[in-house]
Parts: structure tokens; C-alpha cells; sequence
């Protein structure tokens, strides 16, 4: 019949998978780490394509899988090679033996005088809630202090199925400037958060990042349209139950 013609032929699709890495093409490079514990490696792909001449930095490299990959692009881009900012000490030796630049220090410590000037910087934080916009006003502020903050763009990774990133991300959208830009599909294996997908999103560093106290003025002002709203709709559900 047709209807099983249908069903056999469903159950006989294959499967479609996100492309592979153009980083397991590069000579001599093979990941140390996998996702969860790093961002995926496709992640590196989307970094080559949307920094294409540009400079970069990425904080929290750990092994240095991503940065070593895109590196190998930026110098056939003939371009300075990406810097990574890293804080643990272990991780900043293995980086520099596969030949990445690291600044082994906490984002925090760097300063006017330390900070990589780039035209962007990546992350995928350990505790999005509170690092991104800590970062974004820390490297935000030193660029906009030192008068170079114009056309440079931060690209922090949400991981979809992460609940605290997915949060952030509307924070970021609606109080920090940010843009949802791109998604990167991966398939690393088949435990938790080994596959799916990572939404981007790009702040620019020029904007006004509210301070704390500012960001408490506008929860409180936000609280209260929400709550206006809520009284408003229950109005209505009574009315229309008379």
C-alpha cells in the first residue's frame, strides 16, 4: 500500500549529520579535548568564516583546540596569528608547545597596557549568568576607554541545551546590544551535550553596557510592565467570565 510504501521508505533515510571540521584537514592537528568540555570543534569552522580578515582573540582556551585550528587560517590569511587568553597555567604550556600566542592570565588581571587588541573576541564561559557581561563591560570598557572600541564585536557561544546560557542570551539580546548571528550544528558523540547545537551571538563592543546599578533600575522597571501586564490579563479572564 502507500501508506507503508511511505513508512519503509522514512525508515530507510539516512540520517543527516553536521559536516566535518575543515580542522581535521590541517597538518598535524588532532583535538585533545571533545564537547562538552570545549565548544565543538565545528565551532573553529565558524570562526574562520565569520573573522575572515580579521584579528581575534579568544578567552578560556583550555587545550587550545580551537585557537590552534583557526590559526593555521589566520596565517594563510597572512594575518597576525590568534591570541589566546588563558588563566590556568597547565593549559598555557600545552598551548604554547602546539604554537599558539596565550596570555596566561585570568580576562580580569589584563589591562589597558595587557589587553589583545583584536577585532573580535570569543568565548563560551563556565557560568554565562555572570562572566559574559562581567567580560563584555571589562574588555568593552578598556577599548572604550582607550578610544578603539568602534567595529570590534564580541562572539560569546550559547550552548542550546544548556539552560543558564540559553537564559543569558536574552539578557544579552535585550540589555547588551547583542545580535543572534549564527548557529553551529555538531556531532562529537553520543553522551550528553556531545551533539547538537550552539546558537552565536555578537555584542558590539562601542555599546553602553549598563552598569549593575543601572541593570537593577531597569529589572525593577521591567518587574513592574510585567506585573501591570499579568493584572491586566487576569482583568480580562474575570470580565469574561461574567
Amino acid at each position: 500500500s502507500s501508506s507503508s510504501s511511505s513508512s519503509s521508505s522514512s525508515a530507510s533515510v539516512e540520517p543527516i549529520h553536521p559536516r566535518r571540521s575543515r580542522c581535521y584537514g590541517v597538518p598535524g592537528f588532532t583535538p585533545v579535548d571533545n564537547s562538552p568540555t570545549r565548544s565543538p570543534l565545528n565551532m573553529a569552522d565558524y570562526l574562520v568564516d565569520t573573522t575572515r580578515g580579521k584579528t581575534l582573540t579568544e578567552i578560556g582556551s583550555r587545550n587550545g583546540d580551537i585557537i590552534a585550528c583557526v590559526s593555521h587560517f589566520k596565517v594563510k590569511e597572512e594575518l597576525p596569528a590568534p591570541v589566546s587568553v588563558e588563566m590556568d597555567k597547565e593549559y598555557c604550556d600545552k598551548m604554547a608547545a602546539r604554537g599558539v600566542d596565550v596570555r596566561c592570565s585570568s580576562i580580569l588581571d589584563l589591562d589597558e597596557d595587557t589587553l589583545p587588541v583584536s577585532d573580535y573576541y570569543f568565548w563560551w564561559p563556565m557560568a554565562a549568568a555572570t562572566q559574559n557581561v562581567e567580560w563584555l563591560r571589562h574588555v568593552g570598557g578598556i577599548l572604550q576607554r582607550k578610544g578603539l572600541a568602534r567595529g570590534k564585536t564580541a562572539i560569546i557561544a550559547i550552548d542550546m541545551s544548556w539552560h543558564e546560557d540559553v537564559t543569558n542570551s536574552y539578557e544579552l539580546r535585550d540589555h547588551f546590544g547583542g545580535v543572534w548571528t549564527g548557529k553551529v550544528w555538531f556531532d562529537e558523540g553520543n553522551d550528553d551535550r556531545m551533539f547538537g547545537a550552539f546558537r552565536l551571538i555578537h555584542v558590539p563592543l562601542d555599546f553602553h553596557f549598563p552598569t549593575v546599578e543601572e541593570r537593577a533600575v531597569i529589572q525593577v522597571e521591567e518587574d513592574e510592565r510585567n506585573r501591570v501586564k499579568r493584572e491586566g490579563e487576569e482583568r480580562e479572564r474575570r470580565e469574561g467570565r461574567k
